[in-house]
């Protein structure tokens, strides 16, 4: 082979060695930059549902303090039916099963048993 092929092919192997160097940090580099604006809107996204969080914090603590005074009124209506003596026997009854599944106790507790017996010796007549 004459000197002057070997220094052509010699010339296209560097010109291939300097294009598959530049191919690679154009990809490189393009791979940081995904990598960055990755890591940007993984921030962004991060600080928004932060800041989400921060603002339903308020509406958590108002909507637990309401249903502790939806759940206080239900307990107490239950209570007012069980004492009701205008209303019929079945639905003082009824008041008094809810409000014991509800937990309540006490005089409404008793006036409910007392209830049921009323109820019972109604239907016996």
């Amino acid at each position: 082979m004459d000197t002057t092929a070997h220094t052509m092919q010699t010339e296209i192997i560097l010109a291939f060695i300097a294009l598959a160097g530049t191919l690679a940090g154009v990809i490189g580099n393009a791979f940081a930059s995904h990598k960055n604006r990755k890591n940007a809107i993984d921030g962004e996204f991060k600080k928004g549902v932060t800041d989400s969080l921060a603002e339903l914090k308020p509406i958590k603590e108002t909507l637990e303090l309401h249903t502790a005074h939806l759940r206080e009124n239900y307990l107490e209506l239950l209570r007012m039916k069980i004492f009701a003596t205008d209303l019929p026997l079945e639905e003082r009854v009824n008041a008094g099963e809810k409000a014991l599944a509800a937990g309540t106790n006490g005089s409404a507790k008793i006036q409910h048993e007392e209830n049921v017996v009323a109820l019972k010796e109604a239907r016996r007549k």
